[in-house]
């Protein structure tokens, strides 16, 4: 965004320009991804849809933040681990990775964290170019660690921290001996995840993130699309040892702006709703082959219905935060 009003006015007009641009470019970009990650129509287009009306999504659109650019790297990260995976690094890979993951990693702490996870992710898959890859992991650890250390300077992290993981954000999640209790916990914390990306209320949010952790950590083990789905289903899980420890928002409140503090992790939902409905669609199919041209038609109709009843939000009151 800096480089961005280095070319502009600092008007509101102008200054948001690029954000809904990479929101409107999303949506699409989400479907081709997953058509290209081999996943059927139905699942691209439900992904899609669910995108397009985001709330979190929606409202962050207006700010000078990258916010919403957060969601759109994330997902281009999620592709590129998958496509990466399985290649034969050469020094040139090596560079090209280097470089993407530090420029990328300018925008954000988010994009940071997502870019260290794809490459353990990546590491985990070496066989004759493990060479590279580890020097690829060494160096993007040096340069991410000097990132970090000159953003130290700039702000103070620790107060920041404690600011994300108290109210009014509240997005540490406590650890309670109590069984009952820690359910209860994560469940607030799923509801808050969830509700960055689906309207409803707690019962559509939380099923999301469950269903979304479930069909990652089914799809991890798969020969396909494995490499895509243990880097969303890895992000989700830093995540939240993260809020356990009070060092990353997870699911902070929705009555706060902290809400901004799940959008880079509205990729890893999407991905793991898709994936859910894929099985579903590949197991009907498999069972009544008849079914597979009614079930494309449905999917659509869910696409298109989802979209409808997206709910409708004002401008976000605060531009400048």
């Amino acid at each position: 965004m800096k480089g961005w009003l280095r070319f502009v006015s600092d008007s509101a007009e102008t200054t948001t320009i690029p954000l809904p641009v990479v929101s409107l470019i999303t949506p699409p970009l989400v479907y081709l991804g997953l058509r290209g990650a081999k996943l059927s129509r139905s699942a691209a287009c439900i992904a899609g849809a669910v995108i397009v009306v985001a709330p979190a999504h929606i409202v962050f659109t207006g700010r000078v933040k990258p916010y919403v650019i957060e969601a759109l790297v994330v997902f281009i990260l999620g592709l590129l681990v998958l496509h990466l995976a399985r290649a034969q690094w050469s020094w040139r890979t090596v560079a090209g990775w280097v470089v993407f993951t530090a420029l990328t990693a300018t925008v954000s702490s988010f994009i940071l964290l997502s870019s260290a996870v794809a490459m353990l992710v990546l590491v985990g898959w070496s066989r004759v170019d493990r060479r590279q890859r580890v020097t690829a992991l060494a160096l993007q650890g040096i340069l991410q660690l000097a990132q970090l250390l000159v953003t130290r300077t700039n702000y103070d992290s620790a107060r920041f921290a404690e600011w994300w993981a108290n109210p009014p954000s509240d997005g540490r999640v406590d650890f309670f001996l109590n069984p009952i209790e820690m359910i209860k916990e994560i469940e607030t914390h799923f509801h808050h995840l969830g509700a960055a990306a689906v309207q409803g209320g707690s019962v559509p949010a939380v099923a999301l993130v469950v269903v979304a952790l479930l069909s990652l950590a089914g799809w991890s083990m798969r020969r396909d699309q494995a490499p895509m789905a243990q880097f969303f289903g890895l992000l989700l899980l830093v995540a939240f040892v993260g809020g356990l420890l009070g060092q990353i928002p997870f699911g902070a409140r929705i009555e706060a702006v902290g809400t901004r503090a799940s959008i880079w992790l509205i990729p890893s939902l999407v991905v793991g709703l898709a994936i859910f409905v894929e099985t579903v669609v590949g197991v009907l199919s498999r069972q009544r082959p008849t079914l597979s041209v009614p079930l494309v038609g449905i999917s659509l109709a869910i696409s298109v219905g989802i979209v409808a009843t997206g709910g409708r939000f004002g401008r976000y009151p605060r531009r400048s935060l």
